[in-house]
């Protein structure tokens, strides 16, 4: 996998919140390819806990998952290109990003 890319984070409206947010985080590679994970952080997990056991969602709170899931500390760019630059090095980027298929 080459380790030339440029990274598109999709924060909403309302901006983000690098300490209890999530965003979608998409990799586009010169060849044309794109990637996306969803990066958390661990406050906002445990947020959606709570919001799914008072909205009944995920069994009432009992569950959360998602299937292209990243967890890190904050929510910053050189965190998220960090995080992608490593598991481009480490051979891991496609068991945890999905590739786009438009």
């Amino acid at each position: 996998m080459e380790l030339s890319f440029k990274l598109l984070i999709r924060a909403g409206i309302n901006g983000l919140n690098m300490e209890n947010d999530n965003v979608d985080v998409e990799v586009h590679f010169p060849k044309g390819e794109s990637y996306v994970a969803t990066f958390f952080t661990l406050n906002n997990i445990q947020s959606l806990f709570e919001k799914n056991a008072k909205t009944g969602e995920c069994k009432n709170g009992l569950y959360f998952c998602c299937p292209d899931m990243i967890i890190v500390k904050k929510l910053t760019e050189s965190v998220i290109r960090e995080t992608v630059d490593y598991l481009l090095k480490s051979g891991e980027f496609e068991d945890v990003f999905l590739k786009k298929t438009e």
